[in-house]
């Protein structure tokens, strides 16, 4: 692959938080457990989904994996 010209954007440059590190991740939900509860929010919008034992589920852009760790006991996969 060749190196992309300066005026080209990089899609391969990490930008934002790096939710494929643990440590950022652990950091992220420490720091967020403060203000929100992330389970019983991704609780709600489970129980509004109403997923059944058979549904599968996609999220696009699961960020710390707070919402697909919950959907994972509700639905057949995630």
């Amino acid at each position: 692959m060749n190196k992309p010209l300066s005026w080209q954007y990089n899609e391969f440059q990490q930008i934002g938080k790096d939710f494929g590190n643990t440590k950022e991740v652990e950091m992220y939900d420490s720091s967020h457990s403060s203000f929100r509860d992330m389970k019983k929010e991704s609780d709600d919008i489970l129980d509004i989904l109403s997923l059944k034992k058979t549904d599968t589920l996609v999220d696009i852009g699961s960020g710390t994996g707070t919402f697909v760790i919950q959907a994972a006991s509700r639905c057949a996969t995630v």
